[in-house]
């Protein structure tokens, strides 16, 4: 029996190829590797397709497969997140003893370690620090060193665990110290007292005070507390 010749122009190679004829093995893995041989369009279009599907699926599984760690990786980071305790820091207040009003430098220094503190404590993996604006105003308007521990109801009501204040006492402007106070925000029970003098009253002094205080009082004692909480 004999097979029906005929030409078609084969897309692929922008040939024409005579016959409708078996390319056998050599002609396939010819075809795999790029070659061109006298075969059928449909041939080399099938290999293409192939290569084609085998490379987007190639991609696919890449993708989802980053996918699938970087969502295990968040979800885990979010789970360590959520249990760490959770920390209200509240803004420094001034304990003015001395013979001169606090000045406006001071009442920005007193801004700034107030958002120092919250920083290093978001960045120390430590504890979680919690938005104090809904009750920031109120805090603000009290004396949290005079008013009985309500600046423990204050963090309870932003969720947090634990509550942290600060002052600067000044005697002069040559004796001054920074103190900070940690409390457990359910129970109201005072858990450290830290407090460092300062000579000098300058923004150097009373960022180098600070950054003693968190190094060598603060994040010990919260170690301490996660090791041991209540």
């Amino acid at each position: 029996m004999t097979v029906p010749s005929f030409s078609f122009p084969c897309p692929l190679s922008f040939g024409v190829y005579d016959g409708y004829r078996m390319i056998g093995l050599q002609g396939f893995l010819s075809a795999l590797a790029g070659k061109e041989v006298p075969c059928l369009c449909f041939v080399q279009d099938y290999i293409h397709l192939m290569r084609s599907m085998l490379v987007k699926a190639t991609l696919l599984f890449l993708i989802s497969g980053c996918t699938l760690i970087f969502l295990a990786v968040a979800c885990t980071a979010n789970a360590q997140a959520a249990a760490l305790p959770r920390v209200a820091v509240f803004d420094f207040e001034m304990i003015n003893t001395s013979p001169q009003p606090a000045t406006p430098a001071e009442e920005a220094r007193l801004k700034r370690l107030g958002e120092t503190l919250r920083k290093r404590l978001a960045e120390s993996g430590l504890v979680q620090v919690v938005d104090i604006g809904p009750v920031e105003q109120a805090a603000q308007a009290s004396n949290l060193q005079a008013c009985g521990g309500c600046d423990a109801d204050l963090a309870k009501k932003v969720g947090a665990q634990l509550s942290i204040t600060g002052t600067v006492q000044k005697v002069s402007d040559l004796i001054l110290n920074e103190n900070i106070y940690l409390r457990d925000a359910e129970s109201g029970k005072m858990l450290a007292v830290m407090s460092a003098d300062m000579r000098g009253d300058t923004d150097e002094t009373w960022s180098r005070t600070l950054t003693w205080l968190i190094r060598y009082r603060l994040f010990p004692d919260l170690k301490m507390y996660e090791a041991h909480p209540g």
